[in-house]
């Protein structure tokens, strides 16, 4: 069985799971990864990558991006990028087709007629299922594209599913498939985390469904409440929005007990991890309408054994019970995050929380599911 990989990017910080997906398949199938842009090679490393620029010519280029933007059609087709793409595709001769993100599935189909012998699947992961659903273009694009009978779909919750659906798109190849994370890397430690001070953690980027503000706001709010507790939030990560936060900070008076380790390896955020006691993550939809799959960050501090504080936001109740693996609020509900920062903090590490994410969130068991959808399309064609 070969697979030929799709992506725009590869080997981002906010894209490991990708990156965790490729590593743990190249040990059971032959796989090609084709992408416009490559990062960090040092940082993950992989050897069967291509990159094929996107390129289009100055004046398509521009009208294209006019037409998109205006959302009067939605297209990726450029002539250099089409004659390389097909010849690479010719040379790998794949048994089946996966894109990461309905944008990139809608490039290929852009630029390389579909063979219908040739299985083709399309993962969607957050912001390709939420926020590009205003566009109408895109959804009628994607509409068309699912129609052929040699593409499936795969979600990364249920509720990413009924997302799609709302919108009319939907196939009778659709799959729900929960990401895995890494359980032997993300493995705590038998020593507890300190007592001194109670550490609340959230990894991720910066940006705006994290609710870093939010999440802010309740901290202050919970330590006014509560001023003898003696507490410390970590925000680690980078993105767009770490100047304003920075600034949120400091207006709130909080410079002394919020720290930001920036950008961390795998290796830092497990540290973290084991020295944190409660791991917070209150996502947000979007004002552009921007909302998770499953943040697989929760998942890594679920396996620490860590209680989560996070919200009723897209797949994530799909993952986190509250009252069992700790608790949710509903976005924005500053009053009610805060008081469960305190109720948190009555909880020690829970093993419930490790063996959650064994049973259906773990890599090993995600790949070895991702193979069973390889062999059922390609039987099917």
């Amino acid at each position: 069985m070969k697979i030929a990989v799709l992506t725009h990017s590869f080997g981002l910080p906010t894209e490991t799971f990708i990156y965790n997906e490729v590593c743990e398949l190249n040990r059971q199938v032959a796989l090609s990864l084709l992408t416009c842009q490559r990062y960090n090679p040092e940082r993950f490393p992989f050897d069967k990558v291509k990159v094929i620029p996107y390129t289009q010519g100055r004046i398509r280029g521009k009208t294209l991006w006019e037409l998109r933007k205006r959302d009067w059609h939605y297209s990726f087709y450029s002539p250099v990028y089409a004659s390389v793409l097909r010849s690479s595709i010719e040379k790998i001769n794949p048994s089946l087709i996966h894109a990461h993100f309905g944008p990139e599935a809608i490039r290929f189909w852009d630029n390389l007629t579909l063979n219908p012998k040739i299985p083709f699947l399309i993962s969607f992961h957050g912001y390709d299922a939420s926020r590009m659903l205003r566009s109408k273009s895109y959804v009628r694009k994607i509409k068309q594209l699912v129609k052929q009978p040699n593409v499936s779909i795969i979600c990364v919750s249920t509720y990413m599913q009924r997302q799609l659906a709302g919108v009319g798109i939907s196939s009778p190849r659709t799959h729900i498939l929960y990401y895995g994370t890494d359980c032997d890397f993300f493995t705590p430690k038998e020593t507890a985390a300190t007592k001194d001070v109670y550490r609340f953690l959230q990894i991720s980027s910066f940006r705006e469904k994290k609710g870093h503000r939010y999440t802010l706001e309740a901290y202050a709010r919970f330590r006014e409440k509560h001023p003898a507790l003696k507490t410390q939030m970590i925000l680690a990560g980078e993105g767009p929005l770490m100047p304003e936060i920075r600034a949120q900070v400091a207006a709130l008076g909080l410079e002394q007990v919020v720290e930001f380790p920036g950008l961390v390896t795998p290796q830092q955020a497990k540290s973290l991890l084991q020295e944190a006691h409660c791991f917070v993550h209150h996502s947000v939809r979007s004002n552009t309408g921007d909302q998770e799959g499953i943040p697989n960050a929760i998942m890594e501090a679920m396996a620490m054994q860590l209680p989560i504080l996070a919200t009723r936001h897209a797949g994530i109740p799909e993952l986190v019970e509250s009252g069992v693996n700790g608790y949710l609020v509903e976005e924005k509900d500053i009053k009610a995050y805060a008081k469960r920062m305190f109720d948190i903090t009555t909880w020690e590490k829970q093993a419930l929380n490790r063996q959650k994410v064994l049973q259906s969130f773990e890599r090993r068991q995600h790949a070895q599911s991702l193979i069973k959808i390889y062999q059922k399309s390609i039987a099917s064609i």
